[in-house]
Formats: structure tokens, C-alpha cells, sequence
């Protein structure tokens, strides 16, 4: 058993720090060989894959870069007395410091990652990290960073739509008919579908957002209240699966308590078949051998759980995260299966994955080879919703632009 899995264990390129998996669980789960050798082989795929990335890299707009970072360090220090706004000022400058900092002699940065987290998902590393989104304060900017070789070339994006919603609505589709539904429906938005539930936004007020097409200048106000509360409903829809409280939702959305209470209220009324199934999922407890803080060895209790997707054993910190970390990680998967796809279509034609940020892939192609792409991502999700049969049909976004602000 133990030389099995040190051959395993060898199959990962340990000299990269990069993945490194708790082996205890292999040992002690020696009836269920078969999947915990399956998770040596599908963590050393996903090694060769951040290998590849290494390999290729990503051009940056240095001058950009240099620009918004001296201007950005001047702000923080010029807006003491604006603690928030300085504060916020100097983390955007550190951004683009780190860019600066990680760039090679041909100016380019690399997607990098130091391990997992306990659902298999990639922990990256600056400076591609905790990136803020296009429409947060220097978004736009740290993203026009990661730019296309030349005029010659092209980026694209592709990125699974609603990942976790997804996939949690392939585990609770049979224990909530109703719900499935509802879900079903054309143009179903899950975040303004906690709006309306809680009574804070209505059916109008969804049929409104759904419509409207920017040009109503008179109405502008009531749609950027709709999608103000829609933004509040999706970090509900992605906190509350995660044992967040009406007190953290308010602290983290900055609202009343009495709103973040409706909308927590909301999410569990309308999600209330995810505690049923996390009845059903496998759970062991097992002993493992670990380096104690004092220096010792000692033996700890340790609870795992099997991802009924992957078959994947998976560390359970909390018996209050059984169902989110199944989920994540059967979004993980899903979304792996899908990049192996894409890599093995892209091969043929020399073109190599220079990014994956959690739902999102990236790479650069010539201009020529635009027109071929999209059927190309297309039968990569086919297969892998061929693959892997969840109950739920699952999609993706595919855009263009001459860098990784444009593909948005």
C-alpha cells in the first residue's frame, strides 16, 4: 500500500511547491484504493497544467502598469485623512507593484499557484490574485494589464456560467421539484430570484432589469437599484452556502441587519433541499499522523467526505460545510473536465492556456484562427456535460478583446 502511493505521490512535480495532498487519507481509507489513487492522478493533471502555464506566460502593458501604480501610490499618500479611500488607493497601487515586481526580462508574468484548498480548488499566487472585478474601483485598469503579444493576436476568455449554481442545482433537482421548476424557466436569474423571495425587489422589478437596454436614460435610477440588490442576493447566494449568518451578511454588504435577515431567510426557504442532501452524502472519520506544534508527532480526528461526482475524499473541517464542499468541488471538477477538453483541441493548432482563475480560461490566438474557436469551446463543453451526466445542462460565456479587461 505504502509503495503504491509514494509511486503515486511521485506522479506530482513536487520541485514546484505547487500541490501538495494530505496521503494520510490513503492509508487509512485503504478499502476505497481505487478513488484515492484517482485523486493522485487528477492532482498531477492539474500540475502539468499550471507547468504549461508557467511555460507561456502572459504579456503586460509595462507602461500602464508604471503609470497607475506611481499615480495610485501619490493618491494614498495625498488622502490620509480619508483613511478608506487611501487604504483602498494603496492596495490598487500594490496590485500593479506586484505586476512590476513579477515581470520577467520579456515582460511577461506568469499564472502561478502554491496548493489547494481543502475542495481541490487552486490557491493562486501574485500577481494574478484576488484580482478586483471590472466594475470595482481600479478593475479596469488592473485587468487592461494582461494584453495580447502583438496586433497579430487576439485574447479570448471562455468561463462556465454559474458554476455553483449549477451544480448545486444538479444535486437538489430531485429533492425539489418546485424549485427545478422555477430554475427551468427561460431567463431565470437566481439572484433576482432571492430579490424577489424576500420581498425586496418584485416580479416587475425582474421583467424591468431583464429588459432593460441602457437607452431609458429616465429609468436609469431604478436599474441600478435592481442590480445594486442583485449584487447584495448573489454574495447571499454564495456566503449563505457557506454558514454565513444575517449578522456576517450585513457586516460584508454593509446593510441593515433587517435586510440581510430577509435576504439569508429568502436563500434558505427557496434552497431548503440542501440540508436534505447533505443527509445522503459518505462521511468517515479517520486518524491521521500529524506534525504537532510542538515538534511531535501526534495522531488527530479528522472527518472526510466523498464527492459523489468525482469520488474524490475531500477534508470536512465543519459537519456545517458538508454541502458546500461538495458542491465547490464538484464545480471544480466539472470545470477541469472541461479545461482538459479545451487543451487537447487547442494542441493541434500550437495554442496553450496562459491562465485559469477559478471558472474562467484564457489564452491568446492569432486573429486568423478566430473563426474555428468557438465551435472548438462548444464541443469542449458538450463533452464534458457528455462526461460527466450531471442533471443540469451546463454553459459557457466565450469573448474577445486585446486584453483581459475587453473580454469581459
Amino acid at each position: 500500500m505504502e509503495g503504491i502511493l509514494k509511486k503515486s505521490r511521485e506522479n506530482v512535480d513536487t520541485t514546484t511547491r505547487l500541490f501538495h495532498y494530505q496521503v494520510d487519507i490513503g492509508i487509512a481509507l485503504y478499502n476505497d484504493l481505487n478513488n484515492v489513487l484517482r485523486a493522485f492522478d487528477y492532482l498531477s493533471y492539474k500540475a502539468r497544467c499550471m507547468q504549461e502555464q508557467r511555460a507561456e506566460g502572459i504579456n503586460i502593458d509595462v507602461r500602464l502598469a508604471e503609470e497607475c501604480y506611481h499615480n495610485l501610490k501619490f493618491i494614498s499618500e495625498d488622502n490620509k485623512e480619508d483613511k478608506p479611500f487611501s487604504e483602498k488607493a494603496k492596495n490598487r497601487a500594490n496590485i500593479f507593484k506586484s505586476f512590476l515586481e513579477c515581470k520577467d526580462k520579456n515582460d511577461k508574468v506568469y499564472a502561478t499557484a502554491h496548493g489547494f484548498t481543502n475542495t481541490l480548488r487552486l490557491r493562486h499566487s501574485k500577481p494574478i490574485v484576488n484580482l478586483p472585478s471590472i466594475d470595482k474601483y481600479g478593475g479596469k485598469e488592473i485587468r487592461s494589464l494582461l494584453t495580447v503579444p502583438s496586433e497579430d493576436y487576439v485574447m479570448c476568455k471562455t468561463d462556465i456560467k454559474c458554476l455553483e449554481d449549477k451544480t448545486k442545482q444538479h444535486y437538489i433537482k430531485f429533492f425539489d421539484l418546485y424549485y427545478q421548476d422555477e430554475v427551468n424557466k427561460e431567463n431565470f436569474d437566481p439572484h433576482i430570484d432571492i430579490g424577489i423571495f424576500s420581498g425586496i425587489l418584485t416580479k416587475k422589478d425582474a421583467i424591468f432589469f431583464k429588459e432593460y437596454n441602457g437607452e431609458d436614460t429616465k429609468n436609469k435610477d431604478r436599474y441600478d437599484r435592481i442590480k445594486k440588490i442583485r449584487e447584495k442576493a448573489k454574495t447571499v447566494n454564495f456566503s449563505a452556502i457557506y454558514g454565513a449568518g444575517p449578522l456576517k451578511i450585513s457586516k460584508t454588504l454593509k446593510c441593515s441587519l433587517s435586510e440581510a435577515k430577509k435576504l439569508h431567510s429568502a436563500y434558505w426557504k427557496r434552497n431548503k433541499a440542501i440540508k436534505q442532501i447533505s443527509k445522503q452524502f459518505k462521511v468517515k472519520s479517520i486518524s491521521t499522523k500529524r506534525l504537532l506544534k510542538n515538534g511531535k508527532y501526534g495522531y488527530r480526528k479528522e472527518n472526510w467526505i466523498q464527492n459523489p461526482v468525482s469520488g474524490i475524499w475531500l477534508l470536512l473541517r465543519a459537519e456545517k460545510d458538508m454541502f458546500s464542499v461538495v458542491n465547490q468541488s464538484t464545480g471544480v471538477y466539472f470545470f477541469d473536465t472541461y479545461l482538459k477538453y479545451v487543451r487537447n483541441k487547442l494542441k493541434p493548432l500550437g495554442i496553450s492556456i496562459i491562465m485559469q482563475y477559478h471558472d474562467e480560461i484564457l489564452f491568446v490566438l492569432k486573429k486568423s484562427d478566430k473563426s474555428i474557436i468557438e465551435s472548438l469551446l462548444r464541443d469542449s463543453i458538450n463533452s464534458a456535460n457528455k462526461e460527466l451526466k450531471l442533471n443540469v445542462l451546463i454553459d459557457i460565456s466565450i469573448n474577445f478583446g486585446n486584453n483581459y479587461f475587453e473580454c469581459h
